[in-house]
């Protein structure tokens, strides 16, 4: 049942998939994923993070989200429905990561640095280097 709600929620949020699109249209065999865990009590730089990573997105990405080539997954690393992706990862708090399957083989991009350096106190630099970085993941 968990997962069912949990499902239903990214979808109501619009983070899966854009309510208008049937699941078919935005199904791609190995998106690239765009992973952004949080705890459940925030500062004002993972808030943020998560703006600035949507806003980049959907400046410079928008199709590429619309078609499923693209994914913003948004995870509380604290809820335990997210426990195996958390273990997985070994996500211990605030993570931004893009996540690229390329010949089997998973690539991984860990921002984070990046991103709590950048993304409040000097937002276009954070938003430049998150673009650059996912073009360079889909080349």
């Amino acid at each position: 049942m968990k997962k069912i709600l949990t499902l239903f929620l990214i979808i109501l949020a619009g983070i899966v998939m854009h309510p208008l699109q049937s699941f078919a249209q935005n199904t791609v065999e190995n998106p690239l994923m765009v992973y952004y865990f949080h705890n459940t009590h925030r500062c004002a730089t993972c808030n943020a993070i998560e703006t600035k990573t949507r806003e980049t997105l959907e400046t410079n990405f928008k199709e590429m989200m619309d078609s499923g080539e693209i994914k913003l997954l948004l995870l509380n690393a604290e809820d335990d429905e997210n426990k195996s992706i958390v273990e997985k990862y070994e996500i211990w708090g605030s993570t931004l990561m893009l996540v690229k399957v390329v010949e089997g083989k998973e690539q991984v991009e860990n921002f984070t640095d990046f991103a709590f350096s950048n993304a409040r106190t000097h937002p276009d630099k954070f938003m430049e280097g998150l673009k650059s970085n996912i073009e360079k993941m889909l080349n």
